[in-house]
């Protein structure tokens, strides 16, 4: 977890600010924010033990787990099969699926392990509509059933709905168009230079022709 945390999140960040130019001072950065990630994983996961997983089978904190893991899901697949999903969609989906997810399932392992005074778990089931077991007042199979379902389904509605009111990037559509059309590229040239000026408007390999007609068209935009 420490090495994705690392090399996933961290490291793009520091790329894309261009904190360090000397190669010596990046190396013994990595090794340091290694180590930090090793340390603060460790402190995260005796602290949700503690107020969370003692008092729960290892299926159910298994369970609980992999509903975190599908809210990934809309976006991964959409970005496999669907052109016009952005960055701003897929965050905002993962987010909501997110807060839904910790909304209806770790929020009441919190309060029936005490962690919110006695009253909490009172006060949760008065307020019918925002139930957790039962989120909006519709009744579910179980809890588990309810919080995938509402967390996948909010993940997807704003995935789609701002991937589709908003403008993607020309290296979004760069990406989408390589992505989903894969097949139509694989084969016909060994190396594939990504232009952030070029739509890939055409499937041929890129040309003076393609990206003047490019140019030409966001100018006149």
């Amino acid at each position: 977890l420490a090495t994705m945390l690392t090399n996933n999140i961290l490291l793009p960040f520091v790329f894309k600010l261009k904190l360090f130019k000397e190669p010596q001072r990046f190396i013994s950065y990595v090794g340091i924010v290694r180590r930090s990630s090793v340390f603060a994983i460790a402190i995260l996961a005796y602290l949700y033990y503690e107020f969370i997983a003692f008092n729960n089978s290892l299926v159910s904190i298994g369970l609980t787990s992999f509903a975190a893991v599908a809210q990934f899901a809309p976006a991964t697949i959409g970005a496999l099969f669907w052109k016009k999903g952005n960055k701003k969609g897929a965050i905002w989906g993962i987010a909501v699926g997110a807060a839904i997810w910790f909304y209806t399932l770790i929020l009441p392992m919190l309060i029936h392990n005490g962690s919110f005074g006695p009253n909490a778990i009172a006060f949760m089931q008065g307020r019918h509509f925002f139930n957790p077991a039962e989120l909006f007042g519709i009744p579910m199979p179980s809890q588990l059933s309810g919080s995938v379902f509402w967390s996948l389904f909010f993940n997807t509605l704003f995935y789609i709905g701002l991937s589709i009111f908003s403008k993607q990037s020309s290296m979004e559509l760069n990406q989408a168009e390589l992505f989903v059309d894969v097949y139509d590229y694989s084969g016909k040239q060994r190396f594939i230079r990504f232009d952030p000026f070029f739509s890939w408007q055409e499937k041929s390999k890129p040309s003076t022709a393609n990206l003047r007609k490019s140019l030409q068209s966001r100018h006149s935009d």
